[in-house]
C-alpha cells in the first residue's frame, strides 16, 4: 500500500508533495471502516510478516462437502486444525452425530456442492 505519509528521521509526520487528498480521506474511510485499532492492524500485519496468520474459509458449523466414495456429502465444520502448507477441518455428518472425518480444504473438503463435482469430474 501507497503510504499516505512520510516519517520524518525525528519521528514527526508530513505529507508527500504529491499526495491527493480525495485519494488519502479514501483510504483513511476504508481502514476506520474494518473497525480495527491501530494497534491491531500492527498486529496482524506482523504475524502476516511471521508467517502466523490464517485465514479460515469458513465458520464454525458452516455446511462444507467432504468426499466419500467419489461422492459429495455435506458436513458440520466442527473445528480446524493448521499444519504448515496444510489446513484441515474437522467436519462432523449431520446425519450421524459424533461420525466425524478430518479433511484437507480443496482436496477432500470444498465450500460447495458445484465445487467439490467439479474436482471429482476432473479426476476422471
Amino acid at each position: 500500500m501507497d503510504r499516505l505519509t512520510i516519517r520524518n528521521s525525528d519521528g514527526s509526520v508530513s505529507q508527500p508533495t504529491n499526495m491527493k487528498w480525495a485519494e488519502a480521506l479514501e483510504k483513511l474511510a476504508a481502514y476506520e471502516d474494518s473497525g480495527y485499532s491501530p494497534e491491531r492492524v500492527k498486529e496482524l500485519g506482523q504475524a502476516e510478516v511471521e508467517d502466523r496468520l490464517v485465514i479460515l474459509p469458513c465458520e464454525l458449523g458452516a455446511t462444507v462437502y467432504v468426499l466419500c466414495s467419489n461422492k459429495a456429502a455435506p458436513y458440520t465444520v466442527k473445528s480446524f486444525a493448521v499444519h504448515p502448507g496444510h489446513l484441515f477441518l474437522i467436519c462432523e455428518d449431520p446425519k450421524h452425530k459424533g461420525f466425524s472425518r478430518i479433511c484437507s480444504w480443496r482436496e477432500t473438503c470444498f465450500p460447495t456442492l458445484a465445487e467439490a463435482e467439479r474436482f471429482l469430474e476432473a479426476k476422471k
